[in-house]
């Protein structure tokens, strides 16, 4: 609902009330023997009884239909629909239950609490009656007799139309020469307790018509022990008509919002002092009972929300009840609340509480309207500070340019304002996207903060260097970081953020050694926090921190030409053949898995490695996109070239280009990765062809196949494997949390340990007879997917890695890249790049990569053990079950071996990495490697994911949704690999090579 301004709404009453809609009544207070009676037109309302017991209430309270709306018990029995229970509540009074030891709110004598708590009468300072009233007076707060606070009451009434009526009730406790403690007790506060029939049920769970409702849309038993502004009781009355009492909680009250201590059997009461029996829900009091009534009460023994008046001091707690018809939407609860805080002092408070609680929609619809610019001159601070919290909503929100607009006047009434500039900078960076203004507000919270070690100017500088490293600026970022120096002095919190940004400037440098040092610097600063370890610091899943110096990645070592090694392996090579193809579409025609429209910034390539042996020939196809299959391919490939087998890798760039029969535009292009079952139910794969490109793409695959066969060289094939030290590559993005909940981590920016990864990197060289290398192919797990959703066609990092490796080793090396068990790995960096900085990541992970690569090829040596080179191929299709139902899904998987040192294990889907590492551990031979996203022709063309067993009863991406097939399919997958390896070596004369090709 929209306002109107605060300063046309006000109107002012003597005392300082707030009124809207006040009616000309005359309101009589008079002083009796007992009580005070409060009549409005001659007629009673209530009484402040303040003899009867041992401690004053107000009694009866007369509702706007001139029915009472507070329970009648214990001051008159026997009323339908009440119950006799809890004597101490009594219609509306205010206590605590622990006031330096004493109860009050029990008021239940020396014999059952061990002490008497009475609050008796000192002196009435004020009656006022007239078109309002007035009663100001004084308690004395007794206990075991002698004084422990002197309590100021304040109660004001102020007649609305229809008998309705609001009420202020405000106390100030005063604090003599000793302190005064409230304890941390549930039982406290301003009570009332509402007529028995607008209760929502009683105690043994009958319904009545009653119903509790707060500011927060909270209803019922829901709203027990949450804060809220204002909480109201509404329900039917003795007439049957329904009536409610709203309590409204003052913004400068301590703690406001209060939390509430509301019953469905007729209580409310603000209380803000028990704070730990709400935080820890002690809500049932049926068998946790406070003292003086049992001990097992956890909270009451916690004191963490004791509250303390000092000695000589005094808290003053306002509140406003009002007495309305209907439910709060027809009585208008809320815009009586927003009249009721009013004052600029009190509508920032407000703003504060929806600020932190992060309601930012409220904030606007409250305060949208708001001309904070004509609050009086002498609030030109508080202004500044509503402008500036209406600002930061609008930027939550993204409303760039409103936050913008609430800013700079912030700034108008408060231009020294450091946090009002960043609030500003943060504005311009994240939703207007102008990074000159971000830079020049950025650079004015350190003009006017200093470089002090504070977290305004440190966050300011974390931004700009933030801004620089975007812009692939890392010279002038690491300038303004290194300002701070060594940082010795600087908050833990800060540090960790300060080596945080070293570590993503150093990776936009392509300084990896200083990258991972900061970052697992700022890993051991977390793990250690105060105190340091005591034993070697560890990830939160249990895995240990890797200090494995880090490569020096300014340093590449490229395959030497070698010589023919002596012996009987010389005898008899292998032939291979290589070939590189363009498929890059047209930018018209280019298009993403989810029809997004493309830009070219990179060409896509299939390249084709052929291996040949007398008897086989096998081509591996590595192709620059998503996934691919093609029946086309295979079988002309054979039929024109005479390949025996031929394995379509696809690279499975998410920056790719996707044929139209693949595209997942719901709803008329329903998503068939995530349906539960076999994508080949969805998608007519022969099909494919009807795309003009994918037609060109399977005609230049088949055509440069031909090329590898016609360009065949004698060679020497050798394998082998190294561990990746990488700033950029890669973590397992499925975080298992304590609880069992599954999160997807997409990025990991922290470069925080992960489990399981497999951080091996497998290489194959294939030397011609002068021992130049011609082909490598490098393998490894991480999805290509930095540069998802950037909107051009990109080979991602696959790309920059064969292009640093053939510009390394010359034109005549083909580099190229095998998948591997990518089906849970990312690389660190996704959602936190930004600008030139993303597509820059994207490179200088390719080289990291490339660099690795090129290591362990350099060290590369022809295995022991062979007698012969020999090229061994073994196809198995496998029946599996779906997850659900009772169809099934034929998955082929071609097992190749090479030389009896090399397997290459084909999987047409996304593996989970633990099934790498299961292969890694039972295959007879060490090089053997999953080449995941493969399709060889036989059975599914793509099985979407294949996670582990366990990770199906853990859920979530890629086990729980996008994967179809039985929970153990790739356990069945890894079982026949290793079978098949074994198989194959037993049916040659090949020594199985288990001890890995050596490797530095």
């Amino acid at each position: 609902m929209k306002t109107a301004s605060i300063s046309a709404r006000l109107v002012v009453l003597a005392f300082g009330t707030a009124l809207t809609g006040a009616l000309p009544a005359d309101v009589s207070i008079t002083e009796l023997d007992d009580c005070l009676r409060v009549q409005i037109d001659g007629q009673t309302f209530t009484e402040w009884r303040h003899k009867d017991w041992a401690a004053p209430y107000l009694y009866p309270v007369i509702g706007s239909n001139g029915e009472n709306i507070t329970r009648h018990f214990p001051m008159r029995r026997g009323v339908p629909s009440e119950e006799p229970d809890h004597s101490h509540h009594r219609s509306i009074r205010f206590s605590h239950s622990d006031v330096n030891g004493f109860n009050f709110w029990w008021a239940a004598g020396k014999d059952q609490a061990g002490h008497t708590a009475e609050v008796k009468l000192e002196r009435i300072e004020r009656i006022a009656s007239g078109r309002t009233g007035e009663v100001i007076l004084w308690n004395q707060w007794l206990g075991d007799g002698r004084l422990v606070l002197r309590e100021k009451v304040r109660l004001a009434f102020i007649p609305l139309e229809n008998r309705q009526l609001l009420m202020d009730y405000d106390v100030e406790l005063c604090a003599g020469d000793r302190a005064v403690t409230l304890g941390d007790k549930r039982d406290g506060g301003l009570l009332v307790r509402v007529a028995g029939t607008m209760k929502v049920e009683n105690e043994q769970g009958q319904r009545f018509e009653g119903a509790i409702r707060n500011s927060r849309g909270e209803q019922n038993a829901d709203v027990w022990g949450k804060p809220a502004e204002w909480i109201d009781y509404y329900g039917p009355d003795a007439s049957g008509r329904t009536v409610g009492i709203a309590m409204f909680d003052h913004p400068a009250n301590v703690r406001f919002p209060t939390p509430w201590h509301a019953r469905t059997y007729g209580l409310m009461t603000a209380n803000r002092f028990g704070t730990d029996h709400f935080r820890a829900h002690y809500d049932d009091h049926k068998t946790v009972s406070c003292r003086p009534f049992g001990d097992a009460c956890a909270a009451c023994a916690s004191h963490s929300g004791d509250y303390t008046i000092a000695a000589g001091t005094s808290l003053v707690l306002r509140h406003r009840l009002y007495f309305h018809h209907g439910d709060p939407e027809a009585a208008g609860v809320a815009d009586r609340y927003r009249e009721y805080t009013a004052d600029s002092d009190s509508a920032v408070a407000r703003m504060r509480v929806l600020h932190a609680d992060r309601r930012w929609r409220e904030l606007i619809e409250q305060f949208e309207r708001e001309d904070f610019a004509a609050w009086p001159a002498a609030g030109a601070g508080k202004a500044s500070e509503a402008f500036h919290l209406r600002g930061q909503a609008h930027a939550y929100l993204k409303n760039g340019k409103a936050a913008e607009a609430d800013f700079r006047a912030a700034l108008t009434g408060n231009p020294q304002n450091a946090l009002i500039w960043l609030s500003l900078a943060d504005n311009y960076a994240v939703n207007l996207r102008d990074e000159p203004q971000a830079l020049a507000a950025y650079r004015q919270v350190l003009a006017i903060a200093g470089r002090p070690n504070g977290w305004l100017p440190i966050s300011a500088t974390l931004a700009i260097a933030r801004i620089l490293t975007d812009g692939v600026k890392t010279a002038e970022a690491l300038e303004v970081l290194t300002a701070y120096g060594d940082m010795d002095d600087m908050a833990p919190v800060w540090r960790l953020k300060m080596l945080r940004a070293y570590g993503h400037v150093y990776a936009a440098a392509g300084r990896e050694r200083e990258s991972l040092a900061s970052f697992r610097e700022a890993l051991q600063l977390e793990l250690r926090g105060e105190s340091g370890p005591t034993t070697p610091p560890r990830s939160r899943n249990g895995l240990p921190l890797d200090d494995t110096p880090s490569p020096d990645s300014s340093r590449s070592e490229k395959p030497v030409r070698r010589s023919p090694p002596d012996g009987a392996a010389e005898a008899a090579q292998f032939h291979a053949g290589t070939a590189k193809v363009d498929i890059t579409p047209s930018e018209q025609a280019a298009v993403n898995l989810v029809g997004q429209p493309l830009r070219l910034r990179d060409p896509l390539y299939a390249r084709v490695l052929v291996i040949k042996d007398q008897d086989l020939a096998v081509a591996i196809v590595s192709l620059d996109l998503i996934v691919f299959a093609s029946q086309k391919v295979i079988a002309e490939a054979k039929s024109r070239w005479g390949v025996d087998h031929v394995i379509l890798c696809a690279t499975h760039t998410h920056a790719g280009m996707a044929p139209r029969g693949l595209i997942i535009k719901p709803p008329d292009a329903p998503d068939w990765t995530r349906n539960g079952n076999d994508p080949a139910d969805s998608i007519d794969w022969p099909g494919l062809s009807a795309d003009p490109w994918y037609a060109a793409t399977e005609e230049k695959i088949v055509a440069a196949i031909g090329q590898a066969m016609q360009n065949l060289f004698a060679a020497r094939i050798v394998a082998g494997k190294g561990r990746l030290e990488s700033a950029y590559l890669a973590h397992n993005r499925r975080l298992v949390r304590d609880d069992g909940r599954v999160l997807a981590m997409w990025d990991n920016p922290d470069r925080r340990p992960t489990q399981p990864v497999d951080p091996t990197l497998g290489v194959i060289r294939v030397d011609d007879q002068s021992g130049r290398t011609r082909a490598l192919a490098v393998h490894y797990a991480c999805h290509p997917v930095a540069l998802m959703g950037a909107g051009v066609v990109s080979r991602d990092f696959p790309g920059a890695m064969v292009d640093y490796v053939e510009q390394e080793l010359g034109d005549e090396c083909l580099a190229m890249y095998l998948q591997g068990a990518q089906g849970d790995i990312d690389p660190y960096d996704l959602h936190n790049l930004g600008g030139e900085n993303r597509f820059n990541i994207v490179r200088q992970a390719g080289i990291s990569l490339g660099k690795g690569a090129l290591r362990v090829a350099a060290n590369l040596n022809a295995p022991q053990g062979t007698t012969r080179p020999a090229l061994q191929v073994r196809e198995s299709l496998l029946t599996i079950p779906h997850r659900q139902g009772d169809r099934t899904t034929d998955v082929g998987l071609l097992t190749v071996v090479v030389a009896g040192h090399l397997a290459l294990v084909t999987i047409p889907g996304e593996p989970f990495i633990q099934h790498q590492l299961d292969l890694t551990a039972g295959a007879p031979i060490a090089n053997a490697f999953i080449l995941g996203l493969a399709y060889h022709g036989k059975g599914t063309p793509f099985a979407v994911y294949i996670p582990t067993s366990q990770a199906v009863k853990e859920g979530g991406y890629g086990a729980a949704e996008c994967s179809f097939l039985a929970a153990d399919a790739g356990e069945q997958m890894v079982r026949d690999a290793v079978t098949g390896i074994r198989d194959l070596m037993r049916q040659s004369n090949v020594s199985p090579v288990k001890t890995p090709a050596k490797t530095d």
